[in-house]
């Protein structure tokens, strides 16, 4: 059993686990391999996770949408709780992927 589904197996049923998950999907190539580079020096590293890598934390989950109106969906930080999506999107906002989901 992964590490994760053991955390599962031990929260409560009706609980709502959340994570965040740096990425590097939408970044240009020259932008990670800097990223890449820097945090390989750094005392702690960076393991940044493609949508499809995040979204299997949430096996087993019901997820919830990040905003009133959207599809339940992991997204990036920058859509959580947004009042107008279109402004909320932006370069920025994509260097974290979050999702929320109740464990049934």
């Amino acid at each position: 059993m992964g590490l994760v589904a053991r955390y599962m197996a031990a929260v409560a049923p009706g609980s709502y686990p959340a994570l965040s998950h740096a990425t590097m999907d939408k970044l240009p190539p020259r932008m990670v391999e800097a990223g890449l580079e820097m945090y390989a020096r750094a005392a702690e590293r960076l393991y940044p996770h493609t949508r499809a890598e995040v979204e299997r934390f949430f096996d087993g989950l019901e997820l919830v949408p990040p905003y009133q109106g959207a599809e339940a969906a992991v997204s990036y930080v920058g859509m959580w709780d947004a009042e107008d999506p279109e402004t909320a999107h932006s370069d920025g906002s994509q260097v974290l992927y979050c999702g929320d989901a109740r464990r049934p």
